[in-house]
């Protein structure tokens, strides 16, 4: 089971490693200062996501809406606990 500390140090883990950039607000917009995260690295992110929780792509993309570190977080934990139920 997937719990949100683990989840959060992960997703951070991955964004750091595809932007080469450290995380240190996890509730402003990814896209904006202090991150200036582009849609390609986002995808990037996706994709490991989606590869490491064995999530829909399809799905994160529709949980996703916030654009912050800390929603992303939220959607992979309300994702995976869905999984972890079926």
């Amino acid at each position: 089971m997937h719990n949100k500390k683990n989840i959060e140090k992960k997703v951070i883990e991955i964004i750091e490693r595809v932007c080469s950039r450290k995380v240190e607000q996890i509730d402003t917009n990814i896209f904006i200062n202090p991150f200036y995260m582009s849609s390609r690295e986002l995808a990037y992110i996706f994709v490991e996501l989606e590869k490491e929780y064995d999530i829909d792509l399809n799905e994160l993309v529709e949980v996703y809406k916030d654009h912050t570190v800390a929603n992303l977080i939220d959607a992979i934990v309300k994702l995976t606990s869905l999984v972890e139920v079926m």
